[in-house]
């Protein structure tokens, strides 16, 4: 992770950017993971990230607005619904002209 452009977040493994990369082009982080437990047991990856050029166009939701539905018992990860009667997952739509085909 050269000049520290990304982060990790130790609890989630998510990975987002610390600061603006100066270049276009693929970054390739070595991941390691390993057991709180017993740090003997572990694995490495290689994640490459490719670093585009900066977007001419914002991206654009479908909707101004958007309602999701969760029951107020519901435990952590239980996905959020489009509306009180189905079982139909949550959905939020952007689009992106830049990547538009």
């Amino acid at each position: 992770n050269e000049g520290s452009i990304f982060q990790i977040d130790e609890e989630t493994g998510n990975i987002s950017m610390a600061k603006a990369a100066d270049i276009a082009g693929p970054i390739t982080l070595t991941v390691l993971a390993s057991q709180v437990t017993n740090r003997d047991q572990f694995a490495v990856t290689q994640v490459t990230i490719e670093v585009l050029k900066k977007s001419r166009n914002p991206p654009r939701f479908e909707k101004e607005r958007y309602e999701g539905y969760i029951y107020s018992n519901s435990v952590p990860e239980t996905m959020i619904l489009r509306d009180r009667t189905s079982n139909r997952p949550f959905r939020v739509r952007a689009r992106d002209e830049d990547f538009a085909t």
